[in-house]
């Protein structure tokens, strides 16, 4: 009887770790979402247009670069020479061609406020979409406890968590061995949009621009990079604590918040 129920418990923690998973991959969705639509508005704040750009189609549809005009330069609308050169016969290029504005760069202080702003946002979609789960769970443990049909099981939320996190563990055992140059060499790049809940970390120990292989990454960023992988079991582990505890966060800002109006 008692290796059955263990059994069943082990079935549900299966099936809660699962639904991490997933609410994880929604978050992961919701994140990009996010990440992006700061960029557009901070962006469209920060900076402003200096110029356009104008492509051309050539012979096999790609689009070539003909003309630059800047309008805020040391030489007002200066216009340059075209950056790439048509390919294939210039003579069969299609004459299809379409402008692109060029916007000055986003200052520094507004990059980092960006990735700050963004992580932090990021880290509470992550932690908010299992936490109710987990925090049922940990209820409904306590009340079994009390009743005498469980013994207390403190870690549960933890393992549920470490079951989550095993697609988060084998990125990071891929980062590992592309860094050892034993898996595709850019991987990290790759890396960054599997684990998009933390992309603007990914993006301070790798930098787009910065880096072009894994193994141009430092190994103490690489060694930041567990982070992510730790998430989601001291995520579930909280809430499954806090939910056996009884602790609702929410209504304990509610109860701060009337009695300071009270008061």
């Amino acid at each position: 009887m008692e290796a059955k129920k263990q059994e069943n418990k082990n079935v549900v923690d299966i099936k809660m770790a699962l639904g991490v998973i997933l609410r994880t991959v929604l978050v992961s969705l919701m994140c990009l979402m996010v990440y992006f639509g700061v960029w557009v508005i901070l962006e469209s704040i920060s900076t402003h247009e200096i110029g356009y750009r104008v492509y051309e189609l050539d012979a096999n549809s790609n689009p070539v670069v003909v003309e630059e005009v800047y309008t805020e330069d040391e030489d007002p609308a200066s216009t340059t020479a075209p950056t790439t050169a048509p390919t294939g016969d210039t003579t069969e290029t299609t004459q299809y061609q379409y402008t692109e504005k060029i916007r000055s760069e986003m200052p520094g202080g507004i990059v980092a406020l960006r990735e700050i702003l963004c992580q932090v946002i990021m880290l509470l979609l992550l932690t908010a979409f299992p936490y109710s789960m987990l925090w049922l769970q940990g209820d409904k443990d306590r009340n079994r406890v009390n009743f005498g049909r469980m013994q207390p099981d403190p870690w549960r939320g933890v393992r549920v968590g470490l079951m989550a996190a095993v697609p988060y563990m084998v990125v990071y055992l891929l980062l590992l061995a592309s860094k050892l140059s034993l898996f595709m060499d850019s991987f990290i790049h790759l890396a960054r949009f599997i684990m998009t809940p933390f992309l603007p970390l990914y993006n301070l120990v790798a930098g787009p621009q910065a880096v072009a292989a894994t193994a141009d990454v430092p190994w103490w960023g690489i060694a930041v990079l567990i982070i992510p992988v730790a998430a989601l079991p001291a995520i579930c582990g909280m809430a499954y604590h806090l939910g056996y505890k009884q602790y609702s966060i929410w209504e304990h800002l509610t109860y701060a918040k009337q009695d300071k109006k009270k008061s």
